[in-house]
């Protein structure tokens, strides 16, 4: 599920016809900001500040395999709707807003949840996407449907919301239903 290969016989980089010609080719990418080799040095460097952790020793015996890659994510700009109750309540009080570059996941071998810990980018790195970016690395094509990207769309926004409602309300036992109406639905390419 990448987009690039290498030719067997020359040994270019090749780009899968079907991604050049899909609707979802990015048009925005934040081009990685450091080089296999530093990322290596700053696993390596975390591995040695929290060795006691088992995570810590697993990652630090698999640093050779590190491999970085271009996710898909779209970049939303639109209308929000919440419907928020308590629980086990038919009152609910109706929240709105607007988002502005909200990025969701377009990959469904991928753990939202994780994904969503390397947010917010850094908006200022931001760049029309050129498959010069793309040279010698591995990029995941969008692999889910639009009603999908709707669906994490609305429960990534209900979460966004709801440190507030939780806030207005007194509570955390609530219940949101949020619904966006996107304005603008951006592919990009993310580190």
């Amino acid at each position: 599920n990448e987009a690039l290969s290498t030719c067997a016989f020359c040994g270019r980089s090749v780009v899968r016809r079907d991604y050049v010609y899909d609707s979802k080719m990015p048009q925005n990418i934040i081009p990685f900001a450091v080089t296999p080799k530093e990322a290596a040095g700053l696993l390596s460097d975390w591995c040695q500040k929290n060795r006691n952790k088992p995570e810590a020793r697993h990652l630090s015996e698999k640093i050779g395999q590190l491999k970085g890659y271009y996710l898909p994510y779209e970049m939303v700009h639109g209308r929000v709707r919440c419907d928020v109750r308590k629980k086990g309540e038919t009152a609910s009080y109706v929240a709105g807003g607007y988002l502005n570059d909200e990025f969701v996941n377009c990959s469904a071998q991928l753990d939202n949840l994780v994904l969503d810990c390397m947010e917010p980018y850094n908006l200022d790195n931001l760049r029309e996407f050129d498959f010069a970016y793309a040279a010698g690395q591995r990029i995941k094509i969008s692999d889910i449907s639009e009603a999908d990207v709707q669906r994490r769309l609305n429960t990534e926004t209900a979460e966004n919301y709801r440190g507030g409602m939780e806030k207005i309300w007194g509570t955390k036992d609530i219940d949101i239903l949020a619904q966006v109406d996107p304005v603008v639905r951006i592919p990009v390419l993310l580190p």
